[in-house]
Order: structure tokens, then C-alpha cells, then sequence
């Protein structure tokens, strides 16, 4: 008999437990009823969509879906006897991990059953060839935590090749790319895996046994960390679409509205001021989007 955490959920039980998350997520305490009524609606929705008969979830049916986030999805749902509704039980925390299996079983369940759909869904098409390159084979060398690898590295701005001997740490994928993450004889660095070629895993022992890649980017926006600077509070000041715009996608879980007013909203975020971060935000134009906070901050430190 499988033990609770390793149960496998399918499509649909997926797709209610989103539904169900977005609703809590709403902050209005909402009952159980209000959650089987949400439920209800998405499915009714989603199957005739579909021209697909279903049948209406029960309360039974959605007690045991939250108990499912709980237990498998890891997202601590609490009844708040004074509001008489539910929530989280830690309020503004969220799971990427969580999110990204929800999205994508939104995305399979498209796919598997909707007729004519690849006419009707673009998928972005800038994908970095050979992005992936080597994935499982570097995942084979970090699984191990013992041994090195070697590879050709193409540094595009230098245009040349250099021989590259690492311990691996980590992949990471930022805007389509695949990242790894490795420490050589002075630091840490990131590696494009689309710049890599001739990869072998050696009889060289690693250098370093124990490493938390979440943590090590826990104050970061893209692939980048400062190993000689502390992160420190950006204060970005945008135009209201933009301001909906990062609502909607913020730069990062620190993210908050520090002052908001009808002409501009000034937002904070708690990280390392990189290349990456400043190139995101000049993407959308220095009359939309402007760093206030540190005036000087300015780098042109890439690490990749």
C-alpha cells in the first residue's frame, strides 16, 4: 500500500485542487460550499468545452482534495472558525514547484482532450537549441555527489572554446534556457548548456557534498548570485499597466507594493542587483519602468 506522500493524483483531481487553491487564494474565506460551487462551475466549464457529459462534485469530494494540497501538494489549509471559511495558514506563502505541476496539468489535460488544438495554442519558438543538452547525464553526475565533469565551453562575447573541469551543483532554467550550476577552482559559476559540448562525468572527486540550489538563489532574479556583494532593497517606481503587469508576474517572492497612487506604483524587492534584473526592467523602457533605489546601482557584471 502507497504511503499518503507518494499518492499519484490525476488530471482532473489536479485541476479541482487548483481551482480550489485560486479560491482560497482570493481572500475572502470562502465555505465549502463556496468551493464546491467553484468546482462545480470550472468542471461544467472545462467538459463542455469539451462537449463531455461530467457529474457534479460532492462536499465529500472536495474535503478529501483539500486534505490531498495538504498532504501531497504541500500547501497548509486551515477552517477559520471566525470567519467561517478557509485559508492558508501562512498568508502570502506560496510554492513555485506547486504551481508549475498545476499549470502543467492544466496544459495536459488541453492537450489530451481537446480535437484540433495545436492550431489554437502557440508555444513560444525562440527555445535555445540544445538548451537541454546533457540534462540527464549532469543530473546522473550531481545524483552521484562525488565526482566531477568535464566539458568544451563556448563563451560567446570572447568567441572561443576553453576547457572546463567542475563540480556540478545544479540546473537551473531561466526564460527557456537550461543553467548549470557548478562550483571550479575559485567559485561559483553558471554554465549555458546550449554552449556546451563534449560533457563526460570523470574519476575526479567533487569538491563540495552538500548544496541547496533554492537557497544558494534565494535572493535572486535570474541566473546570477554575487558571491563578493549582499543583496540589498530595490525600490522600482512604474506606470500603472506595468504596475498591473508585475502584480500579475512579480519579479520575485520579496515582492511588495510599497506606495501606490493613480499616476505611478513604487514597488520593493529584496535582491542582487544584476544584469539580468536591470535588463528585464529596461525591456519595458526607462519612461515605464525605473529603478529609484540605489541610484548608482548600475552593473554590467554578467557571470555567463
Amino acid at each position: 500500500m502507497k504511503n499518503k506522500k507518494d499518492k499519484i493524483m490525476n488530471i482532473e483531481q489536479l485541476l479541482r485542487c487548483k481551482t480550489i487553491i485560486e479560491e482560497i487564494e482570493r481572500g475572502r474565506y470562502p465555505s465549502l460550499k463556496d468551493l464546491n460551487d467553484s468546482v462545480n462551475s470550472f468542471l461544467k466549464k472545462l467538459h463542455q468545452s469539451n462537449d463531455k457529459e461530467y457529474k457534479n462534485v460532492v462536499d465529500r469530494t472536495i474535503k478529501r482534495d483539500i486534505y490531498d494540497i495538504k498532504t501531497v501538494l504541500k500547501r497548509d489549509i486551515i477552517y477559520d472558525s471566525k470567519e467561517r471559511g478557509y485559508c492558508f495558514s501562512e498568508y502570502g506563502k506560496s510554492d513555485n514547484e506547486c504551481y508549475e505541476l498545476l499549470e502543467a496539468a492544466n496544459l495536459v489535460f488541453v492537450l489530451q482532450n481537446m480535437e484540433n488544438v495545436k492550431n489554437h495554442i502557440a508555444f513560444d519558438s525562440r527555445k535555445a537549441k540544445n538548451s537541454s543538452r546533457f540534462f540527464f547525464e549532469i543530473l546522473k553526475a550531481i545524483k552521484k555527489k562525488s565526482k566531477k565533469v568535464s566539458f568544451e565551453y563556448h563563451h560567446y562575447e570572447k568567441e572561443e572554446f576553453t576547457e572546463r573541469i567542475v563540480s556540478p551543483l545544479g540546473l537551473k532554467e531561466f526564460k527557456g534556457f537550461w543553467y548549470l550550476v557548478a562550483k571550479d577552482d575559485k567559485e561559483i559559476k553558471t554554465f549555458g548548456l546550449d554552449r556546451v559540448s563534449n560533457l563526460q562525468i570523470t574519476d575526479e572527486n567533487s569538491e563540495i557534498k552538500n548544496f541547496d540550489l533554492e537557497k544558494h538563489y534565494e535572493h535572486c532574479y535570474g541566473i546570477v548570485r554575487f558571491s563578493d556583494e549582499e543583496p540589498q532593497e530595490i525600490l522600482i517606481k512604474t506606470i500603472p499597466i506595468k504596475a498591473s503587469y508585475y502584480k500579475a508576474n512579480p519579479l520575485h517572492k520579496s515582492q511588495k507594493i510599497v506606495e501606490e497612487t493613480k499616476e505611478y506604483t513604487i514597488f520593493s524587492i529584496y535582491v542582487y542587483l544584476t544584469y539580468d534584473l536591470q535588463q528585464e526592467l529596461r525591456s519595458h523602457g526607462e519612461d515605464s519602468v525605473e529603478i529609484i533605489q540605489p541610484k548608482d546601482g548600475l552593473t554590467t557584471k554578467r557571470y555567463y
